[in-house]
């Protein structure tokens, strides 16, 4: 069904002063209204600071799913939640708590795991970003740098998947940064003989 035509029908995003009506298949959850999320979804009146986590939120009312999983086939609009869901089925836990050596799959979970369990409060600025985290998706090892990421899949993964979805620039950039490096390890391996 195309966006305009959940448009036509009368919803909680709207005023309509009357009773909501929703397209069959819709689910309409109940939404809480709150003056700092000033950017309302027209489809189902969920609220918003930002206009790009609407954008995003959107895509959840779709009937199309782009992006599948290999081991189950259940579909998703975007390659985070695919992601997040592909590790229920391989395990892959790259979060480590370093209390208590319980893994998460989410970085979220392991700061809210921190909170409750253990007191450990994050102290991160305003939209301070957090580290980022390079995972195998393969294995669970985990990299500081894309490029830890790419040498630890082309050395132990060389038929991963990641490898072919790799785009030619950034391959071409890694191996600019990394052909020293490799030469470098050639040339030891070469001493050891």
């Amino acid at each position: 069904m195309v966006l305009s035509a959940f448009l036509a029908f009368p919803h909680p995003g709207h005023l309509t002063g009357g009773t909501s009506v929703v397209p069959p298949g819709i689910i309409q959850p109940t939404v809480q209204y709150l003056p700092f999320l000033d950017i309302n979804c027209e489809l189902c009146g969920k609220g918003f600071r930002l206009q790009r986590m609407l954008n995003r939120h959107i895509k959840c009312h779709s009937q199309v799913k782009r992006h599948l999983c290999t081991f189950c086939g259940k579909g998703f609009n975007d390659t985070f939640d695919l992601k997040r869901h592909v590790r229920t089925h391989t395990g892959i836990r790259p979060y480590k708590c370093e209390v208590c050596n319980k893994a998460f799959t989410q970085r979220c979970s392991l700061e809210s795991h921190l909170k409750k369990i253990h007191g450990v409060q994050q102290q991160y600025a305003y939209k301070q970003r957090r580290d980022k985290l390079y995972v195998c998706e393969d294995c669970g090892y985990t990299g500081p740098t894309q490029e830890d990421l790419y040498l630890h899949i082309s050395g132990v993964h060389p038929g991963s998947a990641f490898l072919k979805k790799t785009s030619k620039k950034l391959a071409a950039v890694l191996q600019t940064k990394l052909s020293p490096v490799l030469q470098r390890n050639s040339k030891e391996d070469g001493k050891d003989e």
